[in-house]
Parts: C-alpha cells; sequence; structure tokens
C-alpha cells in the first residue's frame, strides 16, 4: 500500500502520523456547520474544500440523517504548471485527507517578483457562513431540530437559549452576507451590486446554503500536502440543498479562481471521496464514465452500522455535473448557470480506484516525488512508475492481464456489465476511496472555473437487500441530471422586500403540533397523531422523497384536541407503496410541520 516503505511497521507508524495530523486539524464546532436540510447531514468546515468530520462523530455525511454514515471525507483537489518562472512548476493544491488550504481569500495577486497574499486566517469574516430560506418563519419545534443537529447533541438536550443562539446565528449571516467577497445572493434590484435591504442571500431557489472561501497561498500548507509550493489559487465553495423533490441530494459549486498572476496550463481538477457505507471495510466501487460520476455500495446484504437501525446499508454516488469549461467553436456550454456559445464543459476524463491491498500507489503527503507527481499522474489517468515511466490503471477485476483503462471500475453491477469491483481477479469488499479527475484546461490570471458536484444517495427497498439502493441511486441520478438542465432557467425574485425580522411572536406556533408517528418504522399501520388548541384548518398528508402527493389522511376543521389518523402504506388508489422513508406533513395556511416515517413491507 505504501510505496515509500518495504515493512508493514513502518507503514503503518506512517499512517499512524497521517491520523494524529488529521485530528491535530479537527476545530470544534464553532468552525463547523452541517447541511441537514433533508435526508443529508454532512459536516463542512472552513479548514477543508470538503466534507470533515467532526468532534465525536465517525462521520462527516449521514444518510438518512440519524443513521450510520456514508461519507468519511472528500473535498477538491487541483494541479498544473505555473508559469511564474519558479521552479518547480508543476504543482498540487486543495484538500485530501489533509489540508493544503487555508481559511480566507486572496488579498494580493501574485506576481514574478512574489507570491499571492492571503488574508490572515484569524479574521473574522474568514469563516463558515449558513443560511435557510425559512429562518424568519422558522417553528420552535424545527429549530430546536436544527439545533440538536448543528450542536450534535440530542434533541432533548435542546435548550431555548440554545435554540435562540442557533437563530441568532442564522440572523447574523443573513445580515453579515459576504456577497463582496463573492458570496451568491439574489440581485433583486438588477443593479449589479448587493443591497443589503433589497437583495438577499440565496441561491437557485434553495432551502439551506453554505457559503466559505480558502486559498492555497499559505507558504507552509501546501508543501504539508504533497511537497508542492503555494499556487494562488482562490476556492469559493458554495453548498445547497432542498427540503422536498432532491431531498436525497447536496449540491456543491467550486468556484476556482487564478490570482497566481501567472497562466496555469495543462489544469486538472479532482474530486476525491471515501465513501464509507456505514462499516468501512465491506464496501465496493465503480463509476459510469459516459455519466460521470463514481458510486460506492456494500458488499454484502447487511452492514453492523446499518443493522443497529434494522434496514440495509443505502448506497451513494458522486455527480459530476459540469466540468472545466473549454472553447469549443462548435457546442453550447455552461458558465455561471448561462448558457454560453462556443464553449464546452469537460465531462469525467480519468477515475482511480483504491482497493484494500491493491498496488497502485496512493499520493503520499509532504514528498514532491510521491505526492504531486503521483496525484497529477492521477489526474491524468495513470500511474506512475519509477522516475517519470507513466502506464494507464489496470481494470479492477483483471489480474494484469487486460489492456490498460482510466476508468477501472467502469460497469454496471446490476446487470454484470464491465468491469465489477469484486469480480473475476477483484478483490473483495474493504475500503474504497476514489479520485474523479476532469482536464486538461488553462487558466490565465483572473480567470475562473466552475465545478459543480452532486451527492445523491439511495436507500434499499427491503432490509437483506444490498443492491435494490443501488438500482435506486442510478435511477435518482439520472433525475439529478435532468433538474441540472434547469438551474439556467432559474428565476430569481425581483421586487422590493419586507426587510427580515430579527424578532417574531412565536407563541401562536404553540397551537398546532405533530407527533411522531408510532410505530416507526412500521409494518401494516402507523398511527399519525397531532394536536391543535385552536380551531383551525388542517391538511395531514404523506408525501415521498420526491415531493409527489402518496395520501391526504384528512383535510378540514377537527376543532381543538388530539387527533389521531392511520395509514396503512397504500396511495390514494389503494395500492401498496414501495418500503422506504416517507414524509407526513400538516399544514395550515403557511404554518407547516414535517415528520418522517419508514415503511417496511
Amino acid at each position: 500500500m505504501c510505496k515509500l516503505c518495504g515493512f508493514a511497521s513502518t507503514c503503518l507508524l506512517m499512517l499512524g502520523l497521517l491520523f494524529i495530523n488529521v485530528f491535530a486539524q479537527t476545530p470544534n464546532l464553532r468552525n463547523f456547520a452541517p447541511i441537514d436540510i433533508n435526508q443529508w447531514k454532512i459536516w463542512f468546515t472552513q479548514e477543508k474544500t470538503g466534507s470533515t468530520i467532526p468532534d465525536k462523530a465517525k462521520w462527516s455525511g449521514f444518510f438518512p440523517q440519524e443513521t450510520a454514515g456514508l461519507i468519511y471525507v472528500d473535498g477538491l483537489l487541483w494541479g498544473g504548471y505555473v508559469r511564474d518562472g519558479r521552479e518547480p512548476a508543476l504543482r498540487v493544491g486543495g484538500s485530501y485527507f489533509y489540508s493544503g488550504v487555508h481559511p480566507g481569500w486572496i488579498i494580493k495577486d501574485g506576481s514574478p517578483a512574489e507570491w499571492a497574499r492571503p488574508v490572515d486566517p484569524r479574521n473574522p469574516r474568514a469563516r463558515i457562513y449558513r443560511i435557510r430560506r425559512d429562518i424568519f418563519n422558522i417553528d420552535p419545534d424545527s429549530l430546536r431540530q436544527d439545533a440538536a443537529s448543528t450542536f450534535n447533541i440530542p434533541l432533548s438536550q435542546v435548550t431555548d437559549d440554545l435554540a435562540d443562539s442557533l437563530r441568532q446565528r442564522y440572523i447574523n449571516d443573513w445580515n453579515e452576507w459576504p456577497a463582496d467577497l463573492g458570496a451568491p445572493y439574489y440581485d433583486r434590484n438588477r443593479n449589479d451590486q448587493y443591497d443589503p435591504d433589497y437583495d438577499e442571500p440565496g441561491f437557485l431557489g434553495a432551502d439551506q446554503l453554505i457559503w466559505y472561501v480558502v486559498n492555497d497561498a499559505s507558504e507552509v500548507l501546501p508543501l504539508q500536502l504533497f511537497g508542492s509550493p503555494p499556487i494562488g489559487i482562490e476556492l469559493q465553495v458554495t453548498i445547497w440543498a432542498y427540503r422536498l423533490g432532491l431531498s436525497q441530494t447536496v449540491f456543491r459549486r467550486y468556484r476556482l479562481i487564478n490570482k497566481s498572476g501567472a497562466t496555469i496550463d495543462s489544469m486538472f481538477v479532482s474530486i476525491h471521496a471515501t465513501p464509507d457505507v456505514g462499516y468501512f471495510g465491506d464496501n465496493l466501487a465503480g463509476c459510469d464514465s459516459p455519466k460521470s460520476y463514481a458510486f460506492v455500495y456494500n458488499g454484502y446484504p447487511h452492514d453492523k452500522e446499518f443493522d443497529f437501525y434494522n434496514m440495509a446499508p443505502p448506497s451513494v454516488a458522486y455527480l459530476l455535473l459540469q466540468g472545466p469549461a473549454v472553447a469549443d467553436s462548435d457546442t453550447t456550454g455552461i458558465i455561471d448557470f448561462k448558457r454560453t456559445p462556443f464553449v464546452r464543459n469537460l465531462p469525467m476524463t480519468s477515475f482511480w480506484l483504491h482497493q484494500t491491498g491493491g498496488s497502485v500507489p496512493e499520493p503520499f503527503p509532504g514528498i514532491y516525488e510521491d505526492g504531486t507527481l503521483d496525484m497529477y499522474a492521477i489526474m491524468n489517468g495513470y500511474a506512475r512508475g519509477g522516475k517519470g515511466f507513466y502506464e494507464s490503471f489496470y481494470p479492477v477485476s483483471c489480474c494484469r492481464n487486460c489492456p490498460t483503462t482510466k476508468f477501472p471500475g467502469n460497469g454496471n453491477p446490476l446487470t454484470g456489465e464491465g468491469d465489477i469491483d469484486g469480480s473475476g481477479c477483484s478483490l473483495g469488499p474493504g475500503v474504497r476511496y476514489f479520485f474523479m479527475n476532469s482536464g486538461p484546461f488553462t487558466m490565465q490570471p483572473g480567470d475562473f472555473q466552475d465545478i459543480i458536484v452532486a451527492t445523491v444517495g439511495a436507500l434499499p427497498d427491503d432490509i437483506g437487500d444490498n443492491y435494490s439502493s443501488l438500482k435506486n441511486l442510478f435511477r435518482i441520478l439520472n433525475v439529478v441530471r435532468k433538474a441540472y438542465r434547469y438551474f439556467p432557467d432559474f428565476e430569481a425574485p425581483s421586487g422590493p422586500r419586507e426587510k427580515p425580522p430579527v424578532a417574531r411572536d412565536t407563541t401562536k406556533y404553540y397551537n398546532f403540533k405533530l407527533e411522531e408517528a408510532c410505530p416507526n418504522p412500521f409494518k401494516g399501520n402507523t398511527l399519525i397523531k397531532f394536536q391543535l388548541h385552536a380551531n383551525i384548518h388542517v391538511h395531514l398528508t404523506i408525501y415521498n422523497l420526491l415531493g409527489q402527493k402518496i395520501r391526504t389522511l384528512f383535510n378540514g376543521n377537527p376543532g381543538k384536541g388530539e387527533f389521531a389518523f392511520r395509514w396503512d402504506g397504500r396511495n390514494e388508489s389503494g395500492t401498496l407503496v414501495p418500503s422506504g422513508i416517507y414524509l407526513v406533513q400538516l399544514k395550515s395556511n403557511y404554518l407547516v410541520r414535517w415528520g418522517k416515517i419508514l415503511f417496511l413491507k
């Protein structure tokens, strides 16, 4: 596994030092923020380019929420030849299991005479920002649930003061939204500048949004990453999610800005991900090169982490929706969510897959020859051997007797077609992580490139079925790809808006309460209760995770009191619905309560 040493004890020592370094860089929860508006809960920090494990957690990404994890860590890397007259010209930056970036933006572009100069990472504005669209209308129950998620504590431990502190944190981020640094907003008066009393933070109608900025202009962290000098890349990270409709998905926009003061050519970007479907040692992986995604699923029908929740293991995919833009006279691409002629967005151009016990060397921290050179070879779709010798990867299912490929694992485990992890001479289920690469492209000084990535989760149909989640995953990925095509058509709100209130009378919310369904999970029937302390008209409705109405259980004004309705897992036409998670909505005018129930056939 480790190419720098021949003895297992030395490898273990180096890995131990690596993980100590990871723990040393893990900040407390004040520097973290989760995306948790839908089925996902993924933790992010301004210390890295991707998801990061918070204190007292085993994973950075959980799906569904309050179950086991699907993501250990992930992030973005970039590399290319920086033509600033300094050697080595080939450099790599970003974050891997460890970070090569600092929080904050670049305040002075580079030049042949000096490096780009970053802001002091202790600047109070160099933090992670999080907003949710309904923060000025959020009800106390939803706020308490969000507080439990944000502070990583049980709901029973959320006090009123803690919930209020979260509300104030949201409001502060809204009022201090760093639009001048690049954070996205709705330009309601269409004057190309941010007017806080008129415009508002937001992005593509998202229900929740995270934004932060990092850079690789530090003279220390890039060397610790893969032994490269700094480049001068500023990375603005926008993460967003929707409550319904795309509730299995979290989107990211990585905006790279070249502030090195020099041309960067033969450049690549690489999406690194280490998914752990529950227990880390029983995973399989693959990719679909024409559709630009990679996936990880459990190699067995049961996983000891998800068994605890009495559910079969889900699966996860990373979908490259938009790669770097390059000139092309025959096509129309997308830049800044605008359709742009004579531009083509690159797809995934190579894929590197790590298998437990595999012989393909992985990039090593802090050493240029075994870090930067190996990482750049991977970005190009090669495994570096010796000094400067490159060869493409071998298929995962072959014992070095097949033609090499830039896409190992390029197959469909459901049909058995293609190169299937775990088949043939492939290693069995175990640890899996990968790099999805796209390039080459060139960045002139001041250029930016947007990379759009979707993280998608899928649930299985039945307990003891690890392949149905993969079937559902492939279906959902097609839905996400179709949804992305409509993003350039999004119409941002316009016209004046009310100034958001900083305090509200919330007493009216307590007239309206949806209780936990019992039993949950359920087979056969479940009882859904709600309480009304006022004479109001309510709708009690079941939805699936795509936001489609399944069945209306009640529509009327029952008066004051406690009420209960049974659901038998059938839709309006009396047909039994598939196993899975469903949403319960109790609605009265603009007041809404949501609950989740798991139906098992």
